[in-house]
């Protein structure tokens, strides 16, 4: 398994990671004999190639890891974090508006389904599957093409659970309760979720369901976070999850499979926000009350339909058709912006809706006619229905917008030297289109009246790489791989405020096309292992949020960005019962801020994470107790350039801060009977007040959502199988 840590490039730590590399590919006498190549399949990757032989930074999170962060931080985004230090710091609400992956948005997946909407990019993708239903992630860093529109930043894909290979039906309980360290009445959440799986003959099912509840949260001065009741928050929430796998093994070269989740998160409504005063450093915070409007939340519904044949036209073969519908309505505010008549003050508040249907097809083969060459083809098409309307008023904000987008790829691969190297290669072609109807935008905007029309992109992308194994234990691998996604479609098309303006001429329509390159290194010696990857991602038309001057709402802004990174991970066992590790993060991003072709000014908050430094121990400390300490410091940044002094951008520098956690686990047993494995868990184990990064980076005139982050959290977890 390759976990890859990342690095900000600025000059003297490029050289410094350079240098480390050329150590990496030198690779020392010691390096270990015979080691065994993991063959792993990444799912995400559709190409059947061992991760080891992917050239690219590929992160694989176990259910057991997941599920111990999980545990400590509530839930699967902010855990992202720990395991890929270049993904931005959680913001601990339900949007995931800020958070970044090397700079870029990612796309997350289901079973490779896309969860992500990029034509109105609500950022609430990552909550639309409960942690019960998944076995591992799969994390891709970077740009590339592999799964389609939009993973500028790198691909997330949850891989949802299956039954176990030997036919035994397992089944699994889970409790649990989550309390501030004061215990308040408000502050209680409980979970209880169950999966069970099996098989019957060549049909086998996995059943999973999940119900939560969340009270408040704390910060470490012992008041109430603000709850976000514009965009969403989780405290204060209920959440349901029901998942469904069925699959039928035709024989032993065919599988049929069909899977279905259903999620919903919503609000419960019985806390509204207080300002809190930046000045004099007091955080907002919540008070009873009955927020106005509609409660906040998600209602995702996504299914599968996945073929294999292992011996197709000599080859492999891979099919899916998708469906996704996805509806989130977020808090009210009474704004200018909805407003009916000039001058006049509105409450309202608006939904997200997405419907995609989709199919993608894989054909692989190795050795071709004994060269040793493989080959994988695919073809994808997708269909996605976006728009977005105001709940109290039933106007739309964004039209009905349809997104087609048909594409055809090929890659190839080959193995040299005894596999001491791998080539890879491919190349996809990529046609889109957007059809938009006439509309009139709000009265905020004029109101101005736009001609629609059916805008479309073609693209070919390209991508290659290699990976060398010079001595057993050491790999070297680089790569250049582009990435090709579109800005956030409903922001661009909802806010034209110039008249007589057409949709097939809107230049902050064109699509974002990224260039990555990465250049990264592991060493294995028997406990040991070191990893380091340098990156490069440009876009020459990129894409930015911007806050609109005087505002709650965001705007689109189209610059050319350049983003620079290191990253760096050591693992160690120390003993058998022991292992530690650490990795860091640093990474510099820049755009062009006065269109002049240069990058001047520094990315924000919103747009790049801060540096990060992660730490763990974890070990056996006594017969069935085990124990798990870690850490993130999350160093200070600075924003410079001509850029940032502009009057909408209102960036804050970022102080930094560190937090620990630890989990403590047992395994119970009385008289030689199992009582099932419990774990205490706690966040922000020394109860450290901070306020969180993109509210801290964001928003420096706003008192209303000036947030903090939660103060030391326990939460004991009851599983037990059966």
């Amino acid at each position: 398994m390759r976990q890859t840590i990342r690095l900000n490039a600025t000059r003297p730590l490029l050289r410094c990671g350079t240098a480390l590399l050329a150590v990496l590919a030198a690779g020392p006498a010691l390096a270990q004999a015979d080691a065994a190549i993991e063959e792993v399949v990444v799912t995400a990757a559709r190409t059947p190639v061992p991760v080891s032989a992917l050239p690219y930074s590929v992160t694989l999170i176990d259910k057991q890891a997941l599920d111990t962060q999980v545990a400590i931080s509530g839930n699967v985004i902010e855990s992202l974090s720990q395991f890929v230090p270049s993904f931005s710091p959680g913001r601990q609400k339900l949007t995931g508006a800020g958070e970044t992956f090397r700079g870029r948005k990612p796309v997350y997946l289901v079973d490779g389904v896309p969860q992500s909407n990029p034509l109105r990019d609500g950022s609430r993708e990552g909550f639309t599957i409960d942690p019960i239903a998944i076995e591992r992630v799969e994390v891709i860093a970077g740009a590339n093409a592999l799964q389609g529109l939009g993973a500028t930043g790198g691909l997330i894909n949850f891989v949802t659970r299956k039954p176990a290979t030997d036919g035994t039906w397992t089944t699994k309980a889970e409790l649990q309760v989550t309390s501030d360290d004061d215990f308040s009445d408000d502050g209680q959440g409980y979970r209880m979720a169950a999966v069970t799986s099996g098989q019957i003959g060549r049909i086998d099912i996995t059943a999973a369901g999940a119900l939560e509840t969340r009270g408040l949260f704390f910060d470490a001065n012992g008041r109430a976070i603000a709850v976000d009741d514009t965009q969403g928050d989780l405290m204060d929430s209920k959440s349901w999850n029901g998942f469904l796998k069925l699959g039928w093994t035709i024989d032993d070269e065919r599988r049929l499979q069909l899977m279905g989740n259903a999620f919903t998160l919503k609000g419960d409504q019985d806390y509204v926000a207080q300002a809190g005063n930046r000045a004099a450093n007091l955080p907002a915070t919540s008070i009873r009350g009955t927020p106005q409007g509609d409660a906040v939340s998600n209602r995702v519904r996504t299914a599968s339909l996945d073929y294999t044949d292992e011996a197709f036209l000599g080859g492999r073969l891979t099919g899916q058709a998708f469906y996704q519908n996805f509806r989130a309505i977020y808090g009210g505010l009474s704004d200018q912006t909805f407003r009916l008549a000039p001058g006049q003050l509105i409450f309202d508040q608006s939904a997200n809706h997405s419907e995609k249907i989709g199919t993608k097809l894989t054909q692989s083969w190795t050795n071709i006619a004994g060269t040793g060459i493989g080959i994988t083809a695919g073809l994808d098409w997708l269909h996605d229905k976006t728009y977005q309307d105001l709940v109290q008023t039933g106007r739309k904000w964004v039209p009905e917008t349809t997104f087609n987008e048909v594409a055809g790829f090929v890659q190839l691969d080959k193995d040299l030297f005894d596999k001491r190297l791998h080539l890879t290669g491919g190349v996809r072609q990529d046609h889109a289109s957007l059809d938009v109807p006439t509309y009139t935008t709000l009265n905020f905007y004029g109101p101005q009246t736009v001609q629609g029309g059916e805008p479309s992109f073609d693209k070919t992308l390209f991508n290659a790489g290699a990976v060398v194994r010079p001595l057993d234990g050491v790999s070297v691998y680089v790569s250049f791989a582009q990435g090709f996604g579109l800005p956030d479609v409903g922001r661009v098309l909802r806010g034209v405020n110039i008249p007589n303006q057409r949709a097939d001429d809107l230049v902050d329509l064109s699509p974002i096309v990224t260039n990555n390159l990465e250049i990264g290194g592991e060493y294995t010696l028997d406990s040991l292992t070191l990893g380091a990857a340098l990156f490069r991602s440009t876009a020459k038309l990129g894409s930015l949020l911007v806050r609109q001057a005087g505002s709650d709402v965001y705007n689109v802004q189209r610059e050319r960005t350049r983003i620079r990174g290191l990253e760096l991970r050591a693992s160690y066992a120390v003993t058998p019962d022991w292992q530690v590790g650490s990795s860091l993060s640093v990474m510099e991003g820049r755009r062009d801020s006065n269109g002049d072709g240069k990058v001047d000014t520094d990315l924000d908050g919103p747009n790049i994470a801060p540096d990060r430094l992660n730490g763990w121990v974890e070990g056996t400390i006594a017969q069935d107790w085990t124990l798990r300490l870690q850490g993130a410091w999350l160093m200070q940044r600075d924003f410079e350039g001509p850029g940032i002094a502009a009057a909408n951008q209102q960036a804050n520098d970022f102080q930094g801060y560190a937090l620990f956690d630890a989990a403590v686990g047992y395994q119970g047993t009385i008289a030689g009977q199992n009582l099932g494995a419990f774990t205490l868990s706690i966040q922000n184990l020394l109860d450290r007040q901070y306020i969180t990064y993109i509210s801290d980076t964001d928003r420096a005139t706003d008192n209303l959502r000036f947030f903090a982050g939660r103060g030391r959290t326990l939460t004991l977890r009851w599983t037990r199988d059966f």
